[in-house]
């Protein structure tokens, strides 16, 4: 969510959470009673277009943990449903219909997770009405270069996180019609891209265009009655074309593509482009040992660098054969973009580190040869894994423990088709609670390990080459040899349990808890210590696993999950936030109300 200016942000997002009640002392939870399925969950779907019409046919979903499957029922003419029977327990209720945004409950936002219904002694029964959203809409034409329109063209909107931080997801693929029309419909708001593709598409097919010259020559052979071969056709040729999908306003490289932003309700039309063959060429060049010695045999993949896309829709370049014992070798055809050439290599014994080297190639359509890439080793990892609290496990416990390291995606918002499936490296922790990684690439790794949250254990610390890290994350750089990681676990849980209270005018939905730690050295994307909480409908959150230390807590209305990776709304929002220390071993509670 953008950031307009304090005023506004303060007066109409960030809520002053006056304290009413915080000190470091258990979390009285509510008194249990004995199981019953006297409960009721009812209600009615109406439009979220302020008219408030009744809509028939919602598919509404009830979900919880004291349900031995999910339950679903469908609205009458009146919009109406209901859920009877219910044990006690906490549950999740949604509605979807086609054409229309799929919503949960309490949710403000599509998209975002509603807020929970809580079935008890106390209260059995619960009335409620789901705003059903109308989805947006993107229409167009697909055609050809000579102008006609195209039919069964795969067409799809793919929406794309705006800080490419997550995967983007496919939310709908329809054909076009036999005037090369597509509608996709109940879109919900957020940045796409749209994507057409062939049946032929499923791989690069590649194609030749001849000169006017060479065309000349060949013709002129075949009117002399000499024999006219495959060979003289392909050197006759003058360009390769590729039949590739294509993304609007009609490039091969995801990259380039122009990306749609969609509000509620809207709907897009004009979104037309042409579908045709692009230009390709070769990538070539030559691999070698940093000693000079032989090459154990290479794993050599080259990865397109764009937005975090379905897989399906990469362009994927083809090794013309393996990778001889001189190092060369040649990817045809290629299309226009950024490429990220990896190459990894086991020399045969574990004791011995992988080789590695990568490099980027921006190819321009040119063909790009003697390029060059110099196998090195990887960087020696070892470390230990260190239990500390109150039982600590015996050593014999430590059997199938594993340490992981999982590389992570540029920070820059510049991800490769690499981090959608990414490199991992795993090692076994031994007896005495060492492990050890012969050798892994330079760049940014998250590290955990194979230890549940059911055991009681949480991570406390990280510590690479006995430095403190703000998070998980290992950074190994290119000149480096070897490094060092000590793990440390606590039992010792650090959690904050809060209540929002709720007047009677106060939609639950309305508001979401944001805990982040006072200390901004502390701020980055995807952290552990930077997190949301959607208040149940008694006003209830909890935030556990964060690692100890003082947390602004504040509220957000209107709030989207890349809120969290916003650093300028954080400090906006600390300003009209409290102010909570979290310990080791013993929860902290908190009651925050919404100002007037």
């Amino acid at each position: 969510m953008k950031v307009q200016n304090k005023a506004l942000t303060d007066s109409c997002r960030c809520l002053v959470a006056t304290i009413l009640f915080c000190l470091t002392v258990g979390f009285s939870a509510s008194a249990r009673h004995d199981r019953s399925d006297a409960g009721v969950i009812s209600g009615t779907v109406v439009s979220a277009d302020g008219r408030n019409s009744k809509i028939p046919g919602v598919v509404v979903t009830l979900s919880g943990s004291s349900l031995a499957h999910t339950l679903v029922a469908v609205t009458n003419d009146d919009g109406a449903f209901a859920f009877r029977s219910l044990p006690e327990g906490r549950f999740s209720l949604s509605a979807a219909k086609a054409s229309y945004v799929k919503t949960s409950y309490g949710s403000t936002i599509p998209g975002r997770p509603g807020t929970s219904i809580p079935i008890s002694h106390e209260q059995s029964t619960f009335e409620v009405t789901l705003h059903l959203p109308k989805g947006a809409v993107v229409a167009g034409v697909i055609r050809d270069s000579s102008g006609r329109a195209i039919q069964d063209v795969t067409v799809s909107a793919i929406r794309v996180s705006p800080n490419n931080r997550a995967a983007s997801e496919l939310s709908q693929s329809v054909l076009t019609s036999d005037r090369g029309e597509f509608r996709l419909f109940g879109l919900q708001p957020g940045s796409f891209v749209i994507v057409a593709s062939a049946p032929v598409f499923g791989s690069m097919r590649e194609m030749s265009l001849l000169t006017t010259a060479g065309l000349n020559e060949l013709l002129a052979d075949v009117r002399a009655g000499r024999e006219v071969t495959a060979k003289q056709t392909i050197e006759a040729q003058a360009g390769r074309l590729v039949l590739v999908p294509l993304f609007f306003p009609g490039v091969p490289s995801p990259s380039e593509a122009q990306r749609i932003e969609l509000h509620m309700g809207e709907e897009r039309t004009g979104i037309d482009f042409m579908l045709q063959p692009v230009s390709s060429g070769t990538i070539e060049g030559e691999i070698s040992s940093s000693d000079g010695g032989p090459l154990p045999p290479v794993n050599l993949r080259l990865l397109a660098k764009a937005p975090p896309i379905p897989f399906r829709y990469w362009t994927v370049p083809s090794l013309t054969g393996a990778v001889g014992p001189d190092g060369r070798f040649r990817y045809s055809p290629v299309v226009r973009g950024t490429y990220l050439l990896t190459a990894a290599a086991n020399r045969g014994t574990t004791s011995q580190a992988p080789l590695w080297a990568e490099a980027e190639v921006d190819f321009s359509g040119v063909d790009v040869v003697g390029l060059r890439l110099v196998m090195r080793r990887g960087v020696e990892v070892s470390g230990t894994v260190r239990f500390v609290g109150t039982h600590p496990p015996a050593a014999k416990n430590y059997d199938g423990l594993r340490v992981v390291l999982m590389r992570q995606p540029e920070r820059n918002g510049s991800l490769f088709a690499a981090d959608l499936t990414p490199q991992s490296y795993t090692a076994p922790v031994g007896s005495d609670g060492r492990f050890h990684f012969a050798g892994v690439p330079s760049g940014s790794y998250s590290v955990s390990t194979n230890v549940r949250a059911e055991t009681g254990w949480q991570l406390r610390s990280i510590q690479v080459a006995g430095k403190d890290t703000d998070d998980n994350v290992l950074s190994t750089n290119i000149d480096a040899t070897s490094t060092t990681i000590d793990v440390v676990f606590t039992d010792q849980a650090a959690e904050l349990r809060g209540r929002l209270e709720l007047t009677a005018s106060d939609l639950p939905g309305e508001f979401d808890v944001i805990i982040f730690p006072t200390a901004r050295e502390l701020w980055h994307a995807g952290s552990r210590r930077i997190r949301s909480a959607r208040p149940a409908t008694d006003g209830t959150f909890i935030f556990s696993g964060l690692p100890a230390g003082v947390y602004f807590v504040g509220l957000l209305t209107g709030f989207n999950e890349e809120d969290l990776d916003d650093f300028d709304l954080l400090r906006i929002l600390q300003d009209s936030s409290v102010t909570v220390r979290i310990n080791e071993g013993t929860p902290s509670s908190l009651r925050l109300r919404i100002p007037k």
